[in-house]
């Protein structure tokens, strides 16, 4: 016994199909991006630790790290004082 179920498809404009796309792709985005996106730090207070574990999906590992830390050492307004 050969079934056969037909489906009745409901026809929607094309402005509304394009704006359900949309709002599709932007939830899927959303799930998507969520764990990516991390909390905002402050690269002028945070130690080699949390700069490297905060920036590390830009590029930022142990080296660049402490290179930040002892350029902000070496730069800071009261070490360029002259008193």
């Amino acid at each position: 016994m050969n079934t056969c179920f037909k489906t009745n498809k409901i026809k929607i404009s094309p402005v509304l199909q394009h704006t359900v796309d949309l709002i599709l792709i932007l939830a899927i985005m959303l799930v998507v991006m969520k764990p990516v996106m991390a909390d905002p730090i402050n690269i002028n207070k945070e130690n080699v630790e949390a700069l490297q574990q905060n920036l590390e999906g830009v590029g930022v590992g142990p080296v660049k790290a402490q290179a930040i830390v002892d350029y902000r050492k070496k730069n800071t307004p009261l070490n360029r004082l002259v008193i």
